[in-house]
């Protein structure tokens, strides 16, 4: 995405930013919170451009620093998140990050740090973190974005100002128009739009014609563990509305609908809860092993209708 262009749902929150910085009371630490499909990954990208902009209009896309930060080396913006995919932030990192905030701007009035996911900090890394916030230095600007309250320590939150974008997107009909919010070249873009295959290899798992170790091994290789975690709680999600409520339209996917016609809801609601503790586990970092995670999740799938 360009991050030039200003998403409209953004509106009333880049009010506030606007007049916070027009009133030169802009936070040094800002705490986005917010699920991945409302942006807020893009939101905190076009505001570095916004904060380091130097031409007459924020985000001109025109000026040095502009033209810095299209290219990937602008030295006053500092980039932090996980080396690997599906990784936690390292503490080398953060230490890092302790010599470089001391620096003075390079090339404008101030300097920015994006932490993004900010929640993938274990507890050395906050800690590490918190002593800079405790004393931010003069003209540095620290951006850290998440998509749970709880995930980081009460005293890294009670630093930052903290803006919270609402989740009014989903729609209850439908779990899996979430994927129409993400960009189509995401990981979790990608997720939706191959979804008919995913469901085409649960429903011969539960024929008996693959087996979880097989199904488990081709889908971590290939993506990463918590999208993988977040795209079946969607699918079996959907599975129960269209069970249970016996909802669905023409615009329904034949092979959504054959699968959830496989599985009885108290299966499919079991399923969600072994799920949802999952995901819980890893937006605290709680270590997994996740092809045994993954295979016992695929294991639910083959059980037998009632």
């Amino acid at each position: 995405m360009n991050p030039l262009i200003r998403l409209p749902e953004h509106a009333l929150l880049w009010d506030k930013i606007q007049s916070a910085m027009n009133l030169k009371r802009m936070p040094q630490a800002l705490l986005l919170m917010g699920p991945r499909h409302v942006r807020v990954a893009e939101f905190a990208r076009r505001l570095v451009w916004e904060l380091l902009c130097q031409g007459e209009e924020n985000s001109c896309g025109q000026c040095a620093a502009c033209h810095l930060l299209k290219a990937g080396n602008h030295p006053d913006f500092l980039d932090v998140f996980p080396d690997t995919k599906g990784g936690l932030i390292k503490i080398d990192q953060i230490r890092a990050l302790q010599e470089e905030v001391y620096l003075s701007p390079s090339c404008g009035n101030c300097r920015v740090i994006l932490i993004d996911p900010a929640d993938k900090m274990n507890e050395a890394c906050a800690n590490a973190l918190l002593k800079i916030l405790e004393e931010p230095p003069e003209a540095v600007y620290f951006i850290l974005v998440v998509e749970h309250f709880g995930t980081l320590p009460a005293t890294i939150m009670s630093r930052c100002n903290q803006m919270v974008f609402p989740d009014n997107i989903l729609s209850s009909s439908n779990y899996l128009t979430l994927g129409e919010h993400y960009p189509p070249e995401s990981a979790r873009g990608q997720l939706l739009i191959k979804q008919h295959v995913f469901i085409h290899q649960l429903c011969e798992l539960f024929a008996k014609k693959t087996s979880p170790c097989t199904v488990a091994a081709l889908w971590i290789a290939d993506n990463d563990f918590t999208d993988l975690m977040w795209f079946l709680y969607l699918i079996t999600a959907q599975a129960i509305q269209l069970q249970l409520l016996r909802q669905s339209s023409s615009a329904e996917p034949n092979h959504l609908l054959s699968f959830s016609k496989l599985l009885h809801p108290v299966v499919l609601l079991n399923q969600l809860d072994v799920l949802n503790a999952a995901l819980k586990k890893l937006q605290r970092n709680i270590s997994l092993n996740e092809t045994l995670v993954l295979e016992n999740i695929l294991m639910g799938y083959q059980c037998e209708r009632e």
